[in-house]
């Protein structure tokens, strides 16, 4: 729809309407407040399209996808030509379910834009999802050629090698966007398929825990960064601050949360991560006071529960850990978390026996973790439960077949059980997963001594 601005008494030209939802008082309020602010420019620029991309990115980051449409189509009908803008307009429709429509104008941005990666690489997605496997190599290919250094362009290359069936160039290609990337999870997901394709079982057994959570990630394009910056809604700015905190940077991802508590104040979930990044500082009251907010609000909450018992712990207050722990426990029965931290404050409390029940129920709950098997099984061997350290050892390579410690205590217990062939064998295994490792010569050593004195 045009709307008429008149500039002078002389001239009128037509500009696209400013694209405004009717119903956008019913979102977050921060997401309102974001997007009245940005509608205000565009009624104030409306023949700049930098201006109604910037509305259609606010829109588009926070999954308002239909508006967001309507303004690529703005910036398009002041500037045609706009790649990102034809780009984006392309995602809006496959998230419309307008795939036919997002399908030809990836085609013909493919063919007016030959050189943009990102929109070549959705292409070929697109394609291989339609099962047209010819092309959709071959657009993954071009990816590759147009951005070497791209982990995304090589994984999307190596899932259709193995659509293809082509094994040997889905390993080499996953292969190199895990060295460009290791925290790439859905390249080590890959690997691991066509590892194990391939017959490769114990490294495809590692790639595949390392890609565990896997999802999509797609190449960035140039309004990557400036859609970031207009996801407000509460979810994202959360995980936005998550992410932070995992990277350390307790004071940027602070900042992020107590914004969205001025939003949102009776957000459980956004004071629970505040008090765990108060905990990281060593503000415990703080983080108690907070979490007492938020138990208030939500008394069976999780996460709550177990920072409320991670402070207790802090504090030396045992019993009140204890009976947090159980609360999560009783809240969330299948949680490996609740079962673990009980194990924590179990083994604070002295009750070794407790503890170790709630570690094997943590272990038996969680079937990807490989840390908490190997903390199990050095607890059965200072009890001297050989048999059961060594089944435990077992269940640490079986989680993760790449670290040496596990199979050295495989040797360990074997060689306290007499069973030296076992041990030899553990030992081999080490050497197989991790060619060259001291630890292992020095365990063989050890070990040729044992069997001549036994």
């Amino acid at each position: 729809m045009l709307a008429w601005v008149a500039f002078s008494t002389r001239q009128q030209v037509a500009f696209p309407e400013v694209v405004v939802v009717p119903d956008i008082q019913s979102f977050e309020p921060q997401v309102t407040a974001h997007l009245r602010a940005i509608i205000d420019a565009v009624r104030s620029s409306p023949g700049e399209a930098a201006t109604h991309a910037k509305l259609g990115l606010a829109y588009e980051a926070n999954r308002i996808w239909r508006a967001a449409a309507d303004c690529y189509r703005n910036v398009l009908a002041l500037d045609g030509t706009d790649t990102p803008a034809r780009l984006h307009l392309a995602i809006c429709l496959q998230e419309l379910d307008r795939h036919d429509e997002a399908l030809a104008i990836l085609r013909q941005l493919a063919v007016d834009d030959p050189d943009c990666m990102p929109a070549v690489y959705r292409l070929g997605d697109v394609l291989l999802d339609r099962d047209d496997t010819s092309q959709g190599i071959k657009l993954f290919a071009r990816a590759v050629e147009l951005s070497p250094q791209s982990t995304e362009a090589h994984a999307g290359l190596g899932r259709a090698a193995i659509v293809v069936g082509d094994l040997p160039r889905a390993v080499e290609h996953l292969r190199r966007a895990v060295e460009l990337d290791p925290a790439h999870r859905m390249a080590h997901y890959l690997l691991g398929t066509a590892l194990r394709d391939q017959g490769q079982l114990d490294e495809a057994q590692r790639e595949l825990r390392l890609g565990l959570g896997a999802w999509k990630q797609l190449p960035p394009d140039a309004w990557t960064d400036d859609l970031a910056r207009h996801a407000v809604n509460l979810a994202d700015q959360v995980k936005q601050a998550r992410t932070l905190m995992e990277a350390g940077q307790l004071s940027a991802a602070e900042a992020i949360l107590k914004e969205c508590l001025k939003w949102s104040p009776d957000s459980v979930k956004t004071m629970s991560n505040l008090a765990a990044i108060y905990v990281r500082l060593g503000s415990i009251n703080e983080a108690i006071e907070l979490l007492q907010r938020a138990e208030q609000l939500d008394e069976a909450d999780e996460s709550v529960l177990l920072n409320l018992a991670s402070c207790s712990l802090r504090k030396e207050q045992t019993a009140d850990a204890l009976g947090y722990t159980n609360r999560a426990v009783a809240s969330a029965p299948r949680s490996s978390a609740a079962r673990f931290a009980k194990y924590r404050v179990l083994q604070k409390m002295g009750q070794a026996e407790d503890a170790l029940q709630a570690l094997g129920e943590a272990v038996r709950l969680d079937d990807t973790n490989a840390e908490w098997p190997l903390l199990l099984a050095n607890h059965f061997l200072m009890l001297n439960n050989m048999a059961a350290a060594k089944s435990s050892y077992e269940l640490a390579i079986r989680r993760d077949p790449s670290r040496v410690i596990p199979y050295l205590g495989v040797c360990e217990a074997s060689a306290r059980l007499g069973q030296w062939q076992d041990a030899r064998s553990a030992l081999d295994a080490a050497e197989a997963a991790v060619p060259g490792h001291p630890k292992v010569a020095a365990a063989r050593g050890r070990l040729q001594a044992r069997t001549k004195n036994p």
